[in-house]
């Protein structure tokens, strides 16, 4: 709505964050105090970065994306649209995590993890989300 009236959102990056020249930011982000972008980075619209998350060089975060509190991501990581990554998750380098994903259990991920894939507390060993009548097997 605002934005067809020709209002831009802009990105909220709090005092102490750390964007590194080159990263990209869409419109309507927020990145938190102490957070690092590194270079090469795109972060897609509406996505949230939490204080003193590390987004490593290359990676691209897609739209509506939510990175919480601490949250370590390698370089030239590829995370898809709608995913929410929450505090003390560690994603190795090249890690590609798809759209729509929901990791809350702290710790290292190092294998692919697909798309509308759940690992929380409930589901530490994941659960997918299945889709019309298809189903991806978690990693």
């Amino acid at each position: 709505e605002v934005e067809s009236q020709g209002c831009r959102l802009p990105s909220l990056i709090c005092p102490g964050a750390i964007v590194w020249p080159g990263a990209s930011l869409g419109e309507n982000c927020s990145v938190g105090s102490g957070a690092v972008i590194e270079g090469g980075c795109k972060v897609g619209f509406n996505s949230h970065i939490g204080a003193g998350a590390r987004i490593g060089t290359g990676t691209l975060l897609g739209s509506s994306t939510w990175v919480g509190k601490g949250t370590q991501i390698g370089t030239r990581v590829r995370i898809g649209s709608n995913a929410t990554i929450g505090r003390g998750v560690i994603l190795d380098d090249e890690l590609v995590l798809g759209r729509q994903c929901i990791l809350d259990v702290p710790g290292r991920r190092s294998t692919p993890v697909a798309e509308k894939t759940f690992i929380t507390a409930s589901f530490p060993r994941g659960a997918v989300v299945v889709d019309g009548g298809r189903s991806l097997a978690p990693s």
